[in-house]
């Protein structure tokens, strides 16, 4: 039972085998080493600039991804400096440093 429904598409895959070995049959017999070298180093130029083409769209779309929580950020940022204004705090009161040689040992504060 599995040989009737194997057999068609081994069919069309040895048809499509025989095909793509006769184009490159034909094209080896029309032209010479150089020119196939050529046609060769062409198609890969070719893939080559798509690639670089498809990491710089991507890259794009990421620095527009970045650009847009940037902003996100920002716009929460100064919600948050506008609101502590209203309440009269201090925003940005920054870091307190503490002269540790002249603390001492917080043990012995006890």
């Amino acid at each position: 039972m599995t040989s009737i429904v194997i057999k068609p598409v081994m069919d069309r895959i040895q048809a499509a085998f025989t095909y793509i070995s006769a184009v490159i049959t034909a094209i080896g017999g029309f032209m010479s080493l150089s020119n196939i070298a050529l046609v060769v180093g062409i198609l890969v130029t070719l893939a080559l600039g798509l690639v670089q083409w498809q990491v710089w769209s991507n890259r794009k779309k990421q620095d527009k991804e970045r650009h847009h929580w940037a902003k996100v950020q920002h716009d929460l940022r100064v919600k948050q400096m506008q609101a502590a204004i209203q309440l009269g705090q201090d925003f940005d009161a920054g870091v307190q440093l503490v002269d540790q040689l002249g603390a001492g040992d917080p043990a012995d504060q006890g």
